[in-house]
């Protein structure tokens, strides 16, 4: 089952390297090696290993290995040298998963000890709701051993009326959230601690709603592109029209009273954010972004002879 093979919740879902030199720098590898004991100290036979690299400056892709123990509970694997690693030893057993602690700073060379520690109830989730989502790109469901969205990883595909099994984390704490399009959070979901077999998740529709982009004096901005600012920076799909309106599906929140992150950018305008009372205003939201301005300097050689001939490179942050 897919789930077992993608049990950590220690995985990032977003596997992309932001810098190609970085990981091509990264790609000898080092043997390690190590053993998985039971609770009585006896060999862990036939359990699952997962071995996955914390991300490192300029890169935020991670490396995952997965392995299953021998007979004798002992394992090895190639590790990526120059990376730290996070180590998960799993198994089925019946309507349960057996869990190790989870094991942190593993580099190649270094012996890894994996005990079994704790159980985690296996469960099952029915999602529905997810096809008003496709609209804005490929919709995908995501599994967190934390509250933080760095630690998610994917875990099926988003069928609309799937069952889909949850991974155990090792941390005994489960959420869901579904993502659109290049990375738009629509819905997330802790699962209760006391959750068993199988339970139903429904995905709330999305809200439509306008949004204008304006220069200061008023006057519409064609062609501008609205994202939300968040880890993923999801870019909602379309540009505004000639009037400099774009009608977004947003996710609901309980309320509906919560303030999105939006904001927006043109060619030839600063980027802009909505600034909005919390559901005071009535829509169409409006973003309102400035011109720029050339940048004019001159060059002066002891404050009084110009220098001319010189390439200037102007960097914004």
């Amino acid at each position: 089952m897919r789930a077992l093979s993608l049990s950590l919740s220690l995985l990032t879902a977003a596997l992309w390297c932001q810098d190609p030199g970085a990981a091509a720098a990264s790609s000898e590898r080092g043997r390690a090696f190590g053993m998985a004991r039971r609770a009585d100290g006896s060999p862990w036979a036939g359990a699952t290993v997962h071995l996955v690299s914390r991300p490192f400056a300029g890169c935020q892709d991670r490396d995952h290995v997965e392995i299953t123990a021998g007979n004798n509970g002992q394992f090895t694997a190639q590790l990526l040298v120059g990376r730290t690693y996070s180590a998960l030893a799993v198994a089925a057993d019946g309507e349960r998963w057996l869990v190790s602690a989870i094991v942190e700073d593993i580099v190649p060379r270094l012996p890894i000890v994996l005990d079994e520690r704790s159980a985690e109830p296996r469960v099952r989730i029915r999602i529905t709701g997810i096809d008003a989502w496709r609209d804005p790109g490929p919709v995908r469901l995501w599994c967190s051993g934390t509250k933080a969205a760095a630690d998610a990883m994917e875990i099926a595909a988003a069928v609309e009326g799937a069952i889909i099994e949850l991974p155990p984390t090792g941390t005994g704490y489960r959420e869901v959230f579904l993502t659109a399009g290049n990375g738009l959070d629509v819905f997330r979901r802790p699962i209760p601690d006391d959750a068993r077999g199988e339970i139903d998740v429904v995905v709330p529709p999305p809200r439509e709603v306008p949004i204008d982009v304006r220069e200061p004096e008023g006057a519409p901005i064609a062609g501008a592109r609205v994202f939300v600012r968040s880890p993923a920076g999801a870019w909602l799909p379309g540009r505004t029209d000639a009037d400099g309106r774009l009608v977004a599906r947003l996710p609901r929140t309980a309320d509906d009273r919560a303030d999105p992150p939006l904001w927006a950018d043109a060619p030839d305008h600063l980027s802009g954010r909505l600034w909005r009372e919390v559901a005071d205003r009535p829509e169409p939201w409006t973003i309102f972004l400035a011109r720029t301005a050339p940048p004019t300097c001159r060059l002066l050689w002891n404050a009084s002879e110009p220098i001319a001939g010189v390439a200037v490179h102007v960097a914004g942050v």
